[in-house]
């Protein structure tokens, strides 16, 4: 369910680049609705985990299925965040072993939360596809695809689905472990931090706005996400295959038949098997943390520690984070250059 065909991997990853544009009034509308809740809660411990999921799901809602769902101002949690965060806890348990599933996948302890996520993605895959948007959205290749069979089987449908699955999972689980531990790492390398600032300051020197082009051109921002990335991978494994009866054989060595493979994300998919949702990932990171960065510093709120946080990452497919309390102290006006 989570592997889109490798057409469409290349067709969404062209209509993506040339649709980036066009997303980005409206990551910039969310990105400023969590500028707003964020200056409310100034000076005392937020818990930035909360409040990048809740805005990576928002953007989500709105660039996936056309609608708002207002979390980020609500301050709750959608249902189906809960859903999804039970169904990939579960499904990091049992890919490695799979075997359960064979023997408990028609009871309700393993499919009740993964059941409820797949009515609830029906329903909007649905309601998406009687709702066309004036202005193309992620989901609009993935549908247009679908639409250019003579007759879609019901196999095609399911796995409509199970692009729709895949594009909320990876559009706003992803982002929001991105943020949540890229700012874990500057709270605990300030020096590192304020040359970011430097240069984030020297960026809104002659603008008053975010421009994703040119933020894209800041090597000193994109290190920092790069090596949070590296240390905090939001896929730390990958997904688990099966070698056919007769065995493969990769390069110079050959692997059993029917055995277990599993191949590291981070290491092999670069270049045209990179994700495809890749640039509108860095564009929300990117604008979020130059947005933040350029009005606030970062430190630990005081009973939060590292520790604390590492110890309770979890590897459910995505990296999913526990609470993380963050201080946001306004910064000097004479201090942004």
């Amino acid at each position: 369910m989570f592997v889109l065909a490798q057409s469409k991997v290349e067709d969404a990853r062209t209509k993506t680049q040339i649709a980036l544009r066009d997303y980005e009034p409206r990551v910039r509308t969310y990105t400023n609705q969590l500028l707003t809740q964020i200056d409310a809660k100034k000076h005392g411990a937020i818990n930035v985990s909360k409040e990048f999921n809740l805005y990576s799901f928002d953007v989500m809602g709105n660039l996936a299925f056309g609608k708002n769902f207002g979390l980020i101002m609500s301050q709750k949690m959608h249902p189906a965040m809960e859903l999804l965060q039970a169904t990939t806890a579960l499904s990091g348990m049992l890919m490695h072993m799979s075997w359960v599933v064979l023997f408990g996948r028609n009871g309700p302890l393993l499919t009740r939360h993964l059941k409820s996520f797949e009515r609830w993605l029906d329903e909007q895959t649905k309601e998406r596809m009687e709702n066309e948007p004036d202005i193309p959205d992620v989901f609009s290749w993935v549908l247009g695809d679908y639409r250019s069979k003579v007759q879609p089987t019901k196999q095609d449908y399911i796995d409509l689905c199970g692009d729709s699955m895949l594009i909320v999972v990876a559009g706003s689980d992803t982002t929001a472990t991105s943020l949540t531990c890229l700012f874990l790492q500057l709270t605990q390398n300030p020096t590192k931090c304020r040359n970011l600032q430097e240069e984030i300051d020297k960026y809104f020197a002659d603008r008053d706005g975010t421009d994703h082009a040119s933020l894209a051109k800041l090597p000193y921002l994109q290190a920092c996400i790069d090596e949070s990335l590296r240390l905090y991978p939001p896929i730390p494994s990958g997904l688990q295959r099966l070698t056919p009866p007769g065995g493969i054989r990769v390069e110079n060595t050959f692997i059993p038949g029917d055995t277990i493979v599993q191949v590291p994300s981070y290491t092999l998919y670069r270049g045209r098997y990179s994700c495809v949702g890749k640039q509108l990932g860095l564009m929300e990171i990117r604008t979020v943390t130059a947005e933040l960065l350029r009005r606030y510093n970062v430190s630990l709120a005081p009973d939060q520690s590292v520790k604390a946080f590492t110890d309770k990452l979890v590897d459910g497919f995505t990296l999913t984070c526990p609470k993380l309390d963050i201080i946001f102290t306004p910064r000097d006006k004479g201090s942004q250059g």
